[in-house]
């Protein structure tokens, strides 16, 4: 069974991500809580941060609120009665994830050598992280075999590195959380406080780090499994709810997955743990009010925000090298500002180009590989 709301519900946590990141190409855009909560509304993105404009630029909740759409959109497809076998469930995630990566992977690495790298002033450092260490044998490697420890060619592929780790372990973390899933939840927790603890003292920037922090996203998918087990039951709790208690809810969800830590790609401390656990109740509240029928589903299934969620996984994937693209070649000319506003429709445009031409393809070779290992291993 396939829900058009949770594709617009990922189409819209793209287009968050995207926002959040052509705000970090401005310095001094990146939350800082501390003096947030010191300074209150004097403090300069406080408007922001601080009021419900928060949920527009909530990138690190958006990527976790990735993880357990994961879980549960997976955990339909190996539940039903033409199940791949497990060869075929890796190799088509293989296909689906990596091969139009591998692809943008590439084409950034071109661009970082024929993009004119000119000086933008008031550029933040994120901005110029992007393209720092560029198109060398190594670092093109790095990026290809997915080690966790280059991310300049396109900042956004650290959670697609977890992404293919954990789907290698994930028909285990099925069987796991449907016949324990109390015991699962909290393995799950535990493995979290373990990884994070041992965050605080892997080299920055390592494999082992990278190996550490997909043991913290474990939680994500486990949950989504569990949900997934149990969303008639939740459906039918929702669809009897009154309109104001559905509201509610459905603030109350937001409020949850968007007080994330405002890093999610190295989580250390007990704090962060904490704060990841609320995300993950917060996301799965999210994933419930928007397969329940009622206005809120009506709009999610609308013909925009279907678009949106067709588009989702490569604007994921490029838009981060779109706004490198625009911001060098218009900045000089334009302002950075006005070069910002114009990577939005830039970015729509070519993740519409890529899903044509790159996504779609590999996902009819991923159900082709799929259908021909599963009937093959029978």
């Amino acid at each position: 069974m396939r829900y058009k709301s949770l594709d617009s519900l990922r189409g819209l946590a793209s287009l968050v991500v995207l926002f959040y990141h052509t705000l970090l190409v401005l310095p001094g855009s990146q939350e800082d809580r501390r003096a947030i909560f010191h300074d209150g509304f004097s403090y300069p993105m406080a408007w922001l941060y601080a009021t419900p404009l928060r949920i527009f630029i909530s990138g690190p909740s958006a990527v976790l609120l990735f993880f357990v759409l994961s879980g549960f959109v997976l955990s339909l497809n190996l539940s039903s009665p033409r199940r791949p076998s497990y060869i075929g469930f890796v190799s088509s995630r293989a296909i689906r994830i990596w091969l139009p990566f591998a692809v943008v992977i590439g084409v950034s690495a071109i661009l970082s050598i024929v993009v004119p790298h000119s000086h933008i002033k008031g550029a933040s450092e994120w901005f110029l992280y992007n393209w720092s260490i560029g198109a060398t044998p190594a670092n093109i490697l790095d990026h290809l075999l997915m080690t966790g420890r280059s991310g300049d060619l396109d900042n956004p592929m650290w959670s697609l590195v977890h992404e293919i780790r954990i789907s290698l372990i994930f028909p285990a973390m099925l069987i796991a959380a449907e016949f324990a899933p109390f015991v699962s939840v909290v393995v799950s927790v535990l493995i979290m406080l373990i990884c994070a603890t041992l965050n605080k003292n892997l080299p920055q920037g390592g494999f082992l780090l990278s190996l550490s922090q997909t043991g913290v996203y474990i939680y994500f998918f486990i949950i989504g499994i569990i949900f997934c087990k149990n969303i008639e039951r939740a459906k039918n709790y929702l669809e009897n709810l009154s309109k104001s208690s559905f509201a509610a809810i459905t603030v109350l969800a937001l409020i949850l997955l968007t007080i994330s830590p405002s890093t999610t790609n190295n989580i250390t401390g007990y704090y962060s743990v904490a704060l990841l656990i609320l995300n993950g109740i917060g996301a799965v509240a999210l994933i419930g009010v928007a397969i329940t029928p009622s206005k809120l589903y009506d709009f999610m299934v609308g013909r925009l925000l279907v678009y949106l969620g067709k588009i989702s996984y490569s604007l994921y994937l490029t838009h981060v090298i779109t706004i490198t693209c625009v911001v060098y070649i218009l900045a000089p000319i334009t302002g950075l500002s006005a070069s910002l506003l114009g990577s939005f429709p830039v970015a729509i445009v070519v993740a519409d180009i890529c899903q044509r031409c790159l996504e779609s393809p590999s996902h009819r070779m991923a159900k082709y590989v799929t259908k021909k290992m599963t009937l093959d291993s029978r």
